[in-house]
């Protein structure tokens, strides 16, 4: 749903074509991410969370690296969006082997599953990208009136102020199935 969304919305973005093309690759880490945080209960549910943030550390590890490697190499932004869906690939990978010890897991798709999930989860689901567009919409209108350079500065500063913002929900939701025992 989001990646059909994003791609029609990079039509119409004022972006030169590398930027454009960044934007719909980097959709790709939307899976490696999604799948990697459905494995997450798992952990919160055995109390393993030190394998789930090994996983992440790794994983970040790995984006850092590859965004050095390829930048030094010349491949610009599109290396860097490929560092980020690597490292995530990574993440995953980590996240899955220690995650195999706890459950059999495989893909499979059950239609009537699916719907169901789809049904109850949608109200939560609209809130998130609702949550997300709200909270990122300043950096795309910025970016129609500022420079790259001015827009990177800001997002970094953006994001410090986010990971101050949800440390508080991180902790609470590690500690949640201690505190519901």
């Amino acid at each position: 749903g989001i990646v059909i969304i994003v791609a029609i919305a990079d039509i119409f973005l004022p972006y030169d074509s590398t930027v454009k093309a960044g934007i719909l690759l980097g959709t790709l880490s939307l899976l490696g991410i999604t799948l990697n945080q459905t494995l997450g209960g798992l952990f919160q549910a055995k109390q393993r969370m030190d394998q789930f943030v090994f996983g992440d550390v790794l994983g970040r590890g790995a984006t850092l690296g590859l965004v050095v490697w390829f930048l030094a190499a010349g491949w610009g932004l599109l290396g860097a969006v490929w560092a980020v869906i690597l490292g995530y690939a990574v993440n995953l990978a980590v996240t899955y082997w220690f995650g195999k010890q706890y459950a059999r897991l495989r893909f499979l798709f059950n239609r009537e599953l699916w719907e169901s999930i789809i049904r109850e989860s949608l109200p939560v689901g609209l809130l998130i990208i609702f949550g997300i567009i709200y909270l990122r919409i300043d950096l795309v209108i910025i970016s129609f009136f500022r420079s790259a350079s001015d827009v990177g500065i800001y997002g970094v500063a953006e994001k410090d102020a986010e990971i101050l913002a949800t440390a508080p929900l991180i902790i609470m939701a590690a500690m949640l199935p201690i505190l519901s025992r």
